[in-house]
């Protein structure tokens, strides 16, 4: 990649000390890495960043008096999808001098406001003055003397429905030995998945009750395994369904979908495994069954 090369002095990133941005409820002040697991999408987003310069050897780098050196710290945050940001504004302003060479930068996000990504751009540009002893020296206001990016993808807790245990033989009548039954509703994608999928479990097979309840691990994976194969086949067999449904909905049945997709078929697009499960059902289904079977590891 090649440097760009301003037509005017900056700020030597040694000069700036700026920790990375750490989580705001945490006593220990832990950062927050680029990938954040297990995310609630009903929590707000908590984080904070202090920021410093050695403002005496930036101004005399950048050609100005440390009296006279006004510079802005400058946040801007944006929200979307794998493809950039959907939504973005500056969140906040705050004037660096000789006498105030530090800020603090709280922010909460409202987690329902949130989507899959949170960009957090974190900039200082030039205030004042307009006069300088050098051409070189900045002197527009706005002109960007330092700045750096973290992004941090928000990837949501394993989709969660309900689970309810009813007599098959008064409710459903037509399968009354059937261990469960699966009902979900895939007309409207951007839906939030715990409210499309409800599974029902035979209360009238006690012993395979009591193996869900405590957890049993073939039981659990079967289970899954067919919730995602029948998921998965119906959204696929909807031409409507594209990656964007997503962006503004990560608990959706969409969002749900491409996180599956993207863990059981890495690197294809919609239309490979659309084939895959036209023209080679059973890899289909052994590649949800390995998709299963991480989780189980994870």
């Amino acid at each position: 990649m090649t440097a760009i090369a301003y037509p005017y002095f900056r700020i030597d990133p040694a000069r700036v000390i700026a920790p990375p941005w750490s989580w705001l409820d945490d006593p220990a002040q832990l950062p927050v890495t680029g990938h954040v697991q297990h995310w609630d999408h009903t929590t707000d987003l908590r984080l904070r960043r202090q920021v410093r310069l050695d403002f005496a050897a930036v101004a005399a780098s950048l050609g100005h008096d440390p009296a006279a050196l006004q510079l802005e710290l400058v946040l801007t945050v944006g929200t979307g999808g794998p493809r950039g940001d959907r939504r973005r504004h500056v969140w906040r302003r705050m004037v660096l001098t000789e006498h105030a060479p530090a800020s603090t930068l709280d922010i909460e996000l409202a987690g329902n406001e949130l989507s899959q990504a949170v960009t957090l751009r974190t900039d200082i540009v030039m205030l004042s003055p307009e006069t300088a002893a050098s051409v070189l020296s900045p002197r527009q206001r706005g002109q960007k003397l330092w700045g750096d990016l973290q992004t941090i993808t928000l990837e949501p807790a394993e989709p969660r429905f309900p689970m309810t245990a009813v007599s098959f033989v008064s409710e459903f009548q037509d399968a009354p030995r059937a261990p469960w039954k699966l009902v979900w509703f895939p007309g409207d994608l951007t839906r939030d998945f715990s409210d499309s999928v409800q599974l029902f479990l035979n209360k009238d097979r006690s012993e395979f009750l009591d193996r869900v309840s405590a957890a049993d691990a073939p039981v659990i994976s079967e289970i899954m395994h067919q919730v995602i194969s029948l998921v998965l086949r119906d959204v696929l067999a909807d031409d409507g369904f594209e990656p964007a449904l997503a962006d503004d909905a990560p608990t959706s049945v969409a969002a749900t979908v491409l996180e599956w997709l993207a863990r059981g078929f890495p690197g294809q697009e919609l239309a490979g495994v659309r084939q895959l499960l036209r023209t080679n059902p059973a890899e289909f289904e052994a590649r949800i069954g390995q998709l299963v079977a991480e989780g189980e590891d994870a």
